[in-house]
């Protein structure tokens, strides 16, 4: 905060809608001031200088961001059936605000791991799976997700989850098949 008069600025005080002031205090150019909940909000501020004449009001914007981001969701654009080996399976997450990561290593229920590098302010990110030899899943689903998600306040969490009834299978019915069928009698 700063300010000129020829008298001296001597105090300070803030408001939040321009009309209920908070008690004068002596001026300083660094404050900290108490906002009562996340979101953004208008701070107001006057200076009095030392014959007690106060400024007009003088307002900028402040976003408060106490709430760590989260996985909303897990989906996929594949349709539902059955998938062989070499079949691509589109994997997509949704996160609940703009995140920023160096990379996520995500476990889907074939045991495999599909990893999205690094991202910068996304709510969605999407890959593609490729069902190898060997992988089986009744109902693909992501079991695990290992990294840190940061949103643009500095807010972390570390091996998000995602949420119960928000995961692939609750929308999707893929089921990974790579076994071939065998004969157990012929005649």
């Amino acid at each position: 905060l700063s300010t000129t008069d020829s008298n001296d600025v001597s105090q300070i005080r803030f408001s939040t809608d321009d009309s209920n002031w908070s008690s004068a205090e002596n001026y300083s150019p660094i404050k900290s001031y108490t906002l009562a909940s996340d979101g953004t909000k208008a701070v107001y501020v006057q200076f009095a200088d030392s014959a007690g004449n106060w400024s007009s009001s003088y307002s900028d914007s402040i976003t408060l961001d106490t709430i760590s981001p989260l996985v909303s969701s897990a989906t996929s654009t594949t349709a539902d059936g059955y998938y062989i080996s070499g079949s691509a399976i589109d994997v997509t997450v949704n996160f609940s605000e703009p995140v920023s990561t160096n990379g996520l290593t995500i476990t889907l229920s074939t045991g495999v791991t599909v990893t999205t590098g690094a991202l910068s302010n996304v709510t969605t990110w999407s890959g593609t799976y490729t069902v190898g030899a060997g992988n089986a899943s009744s109902d693909l689903t992501i079991n695990s997700i290992a990294g840190t998600i940061v949103d643009l306040a500095g807010n972390s969490t570390t091996n998000p989850t995602v949420p119960s009834g928000q995961n692939i299978s609750d929308s999707r019915n893929i089921i990974v098949d790579t076994t071939s069928p065998t004969i157990t009698n012929a005649t």
